[in-house]
């Protein structure tokens, strides 16, 4: 029997994860980056997509001696940008999900390439 604590995000078809994000997130925006999707809610501009794209990186947003966000390095998951904030969505075996908020870091350190001075003091809050 299935762990149903396991994310599936990664084991989904391209079919399957474009139909869940269209049900979750509407006509939304998103981009791939390895085990993650990101997907942009705030309608932003091409120059904040492209600099959110080439800026995620996991382990400024996930701490690896987190045990609440583990499962989130080790399965990938959904990122979801709206105007203030970042939730990282795990989807559960189960049907369930599980999320965690976040503050993004401002735009202008993310195009200085300085987002981790911005999030040293941010720790992520996990919502069941």
């Amino acid at each position: 029997m299935a762990n149903e604590n396991r994310g599936t995000f990664e084991k989904m078809s391209p079919r399957k994860l474009k139909s869940t994000l269209k049900r979750m997130f509407g006509n939304a925006v998103h981009d791939a980056k390895g085990r993650f999707v990101l997907v942009h809610t705030d309608s932003p501009t091409p120059e904040v997509r492209a600099a959110r794209l080439d800026a995620f990186d996991a382990a400024l947003f996930f701490d690896e001696g987190c045990p609440h966000c583990q499962p989130f390095i080790d399965d990938g998951a959904l990122m979801a940008y709206t105007e203030n904030d970042l939730v990282g969505i795990r989807l559960l075996n189960s049907g369930q999900v599980e999320t965690v908020m976040l503050r993004q870091p401002p735009l202008d350190l993310v195009r200085r390439g300085s987002a981790n001075a911005a999030l040293d003091d941010l720790r992520p809050v996990l919502v069941n």
